[in-house]
This record gives C-alpha cells, sequence and structure tokens, in this order.
C-alpha cells in the first residue's frame, strides 16, 4: 500500500513539476514576443492590432499566475475572476476576428508572405493567433481546482438569492472581458488595417458573442459547488428492520449454550 501511495506522489509531483516547466516556457515565448514586437515592429503601430492587445493582456495573465503560490490566497479571486476571465475573453476575440478576416480576404497571410518567407509568416501566425487560445483551453483542463477556488464567490452570491447576481454576471463576466475589445474597435479602423469589407458591428458581434458564450460557460462550470453524496435512505420495510443481523445472532447463540452448560 505505502508504494502505491509513493507511485501517486510521485505522479503527481511529476505533473507539477511538467506543469511549472510549460508555464515558464510559455511565459518566455509570451515575454520575447512582446519585446520582439517592440523592438524590431514599428513601435507606433503596435495599438493598432488587436492581436497585440491580447498578447499584452496573455502576458499579464500568465506572468502572474506563475507566481501565484506565492501570494495570498485571496489573491487568487482578482486573478481568475479578473486575469483569467479578461485573457480567456481576448483569447476567443482574436479567435473570432481571425476567422471573419481571413474568411474575406485571405490575401492579408499573401501580402505578409511578400515581405518575409513562407515559414515565417505561418510560424508566426500560429505563435500569435493559436498559441494563446490553445493556451486557455490547456489551462481548463489542467487548473480546475484553482478555477474553481477562484470562482466560488460566484456560486456563494447565486445561494444567496442576492438580487444584484444578474448585475454581477453583466459586469464582470460579459462587460469586463469586452471592453478591451469595444475600446480598439472604438479608437481604431478595423476595416482598414485589415482590409475586410464587411461592417465593424459583424466583427463585434461575433467577438462579443464569443466572450460572453464562453465566460458565462467557463463561471458556470468551475463556479457551482460539486453535488455531494447523500445517505442512502434506510428501508421502510418494518420486517428488515426488525431482522437480527449476523453479530446478534451469534451472541444469542453462545448465551444459550453458556445457560445449558450450567
Amino acid at each position: 500500500m505505502l508504494s502505491e501511495v509513493a507511485r501517486d506522489l510521485d505522479k503527481a509531483s511529476l505533473a507539477r513539476v511538467l506543469e511549472i516547466f510549460l508555464k515558464v516556457v510559455w511565459v518566455i515565448i509570451l515575454w520575447v514576443g512582446f519585446v520582439g514586437k517592440l523592438v524590431f515592429g514599428d513601435e507606433s503601430r503596435f495599438t493598432i492590432h488587436l492581436t497585440n492587445w491580447a498578447w499584452v493582456a496573455a502576458t499579464i495573465f500568465w506572468t502572474v499566475d506563475l507566481f501565484i503560490p506565492l501570494l495570498p490566497r485571496k489573491f487568487l479571486t482578482i486573478h481568475i475572476t479578473g486575469g483569467f476571465l479578461l485573457a480567456n475573453g481576448f483569447a476567443w476575440a482574436v479567435f473570432a476576428g481571425i476567422t471573419v478576416i481571413l474568411a474575406e480576404n485571405a490575401k492579408v497571410l499573401e501580402e505578409a508572405e511578400q515581405r518575409f518567407s513562407n515559414e515565417v509568416v505561418q510560424t508566426l501566425n500560429t505563435v500569435y493567433h493559436v498559441l494563446p487560445w490553445g493556451a486557455v483551453i490547456l489551462y481548463l483542463s489542467v487548473n480546475r481546482d484553482r478555477l474553481r477556488r477562484g470562482l466560488r464567490w460566484f456560486g456563494d452570491l447565486e445561494t444567496q438569492d442576492s438580487p444584484w447576481i444578474f448585475l454581477v454576471w453583466l459586469g464582470i463576466v460579459w462587460l469586463w472581458p469586452s471592453a478591451p475589445f469595444i475600446v480598439y474597435l472604438s479608437i481604431n479602423d478595423a476595416k482598414a488595417i485589415y482590409g475586410y469589407t464587411s461592417p465593424t458591428w459583424l466583427l463585434a458581434g461575433a467577438g462579443l458573442v464569443l466572450i460572453a458564450i464562453v465566460n458565462t460557460a467557463v463561471v458556470y462550470t468551475f463556479a457551482r459547488p460539486r453535488p455531494s453524496r447523500k445517505a442512502r435512505p434506510r428501508s421502510k420495510d418494518p420486517s428488515l428492520e426488525s431482522r437480527p443481523d449476523s453479530t446478534e445472532l451469534e451472541m444469542a447463540g453462545s448465551s444459550r449454550a453458556r445457560r445449558k452448560h450450567k
């Protein structure tokens, strides 16, 4: 039995070490990508790309997440509610944006390949557009306990039948993760930047709806308490309740035997 416990501990420790290692590598990639765009790109054009906004949000979230075990426990609620919901929403907004843009203007990547090689363009496209999206999906699978603890207060609020629950959902789950996306579309001409012809509200609608759906699913999944196991109901059959068990029969038998011996 001790050997089985030791093996389980070894597996848990190995999984934990692997998780930390992958997070460190991902945080390094995020910071290299962030600094690289500022140093080698046009700094004045950094804010005109939605991907860069999402990248900054992801860099902040994942860097803080790496040090969460060292921070006060109450900070986890702020980190998950404020950080993860924002990074998660942004990742899906970029996914929606890329889908809309490439559906109308597939030449965006071709124009980039005129300045760089096809390998460089495809690699950077994967790093900047796919990896952040894949990272939040992996986070949902690996850090379930952290998400439950960080979002537990939503479930507590629901059990109190608070009249403010809808406003909390509206503000934190939907509006807060959507606010930077709305600001981006308000101060930038996305149609001119990315060369698509559809109205901007189509891109905005796709992003906002996806943010609302995904973050609602996350909070609904992890904020609700786990169902508790109920005790088995006792049998209502009086014959079963009055039936003696084997121990009682053995005691009665030994008592009769002692009386006969006397």
